[in-house]
């Protein structure tokens, strides 16, 4: 075995572990920002959840292991940060990570059009979610659906949809660098 082989065979997986690294980090700072400032300054009455956006987008541009893998971090750190205790986020985020990845990869392409799509759908599930946890955690007699959709739903996704296109840009620009490198090689 020549000594330049086993130089280059440790590349790959360093850089993947630098790559992890980065999305894990990026992915704490979006939670500390989504858990301190955007609770603070809410849009349209609702938190906005930029941890979906964050991790579909790096399921489209990086591959449905990553995006699921990532999904779970990012379900642990948006819950622990949140103080609401270990909940679905961590499932929820791993499976929007991992059909995002999954829908690029068979049926769509990685542009803006697609990263439409793919957000209309995993807010609209993320809705039905929040759906589903309002009518668990509340009394039926003070909670109606149309209620339910006016004042949790609806702001949800009218607070969190428009910033997830800028979540496309982010993701792209982010994962950029460690797909350049590889095709060069």
């Amino acid at each position: 075995m020549d000594l330049n082989e086993k130089k280059h065979v440790n590349i790959p997986a360093s850089r993947a572990a630098l790559k992890t690294a980065l999305f894990a980090a990026v992915i704490f700072i979006c939670a500390v920002l989504e858990t301190s400032f955007f609770s603070k300054v809410r849009l349209f009455s609702a938190t906005p959840d930029i941890m979906l956006a964050l991790v579909m987008g790096l399921a489209v541009f990086d591959g449905e292991r990553t995006g699921a893998a990532l999904g779970i971090w990012a379900g642990v750190v948006a819950d622990a940060l949140g103080g609401a205790g270990l909940m679905f986020s961590p499932l929820f985020y791993m499976l929007a990570g991992y059909l995002a990845g999954i829908a690029v990869k068979t049926l769509l392409g990685k542009n803006f059009p697609s990263w439409l799509v793919l957000c209309f759908a995993g807010y609209f599930c993320r809705a039905v979610l929040s759906l589903i946890s309002a009518a668990l955690t509340a009394d039926a007699a003070s909670l109606s659906f149309s209620v339910a959709m006016r004042h949790i739903v609806l702001p949800e996704f009218a607070s969190s949809f428009p910033l997830a296109m800028l979540f496309y840009f982010l993701t792209r620009l982010l994962c950029r660098p460690f797909h350049k490198s590889m095709e060069m090689t």
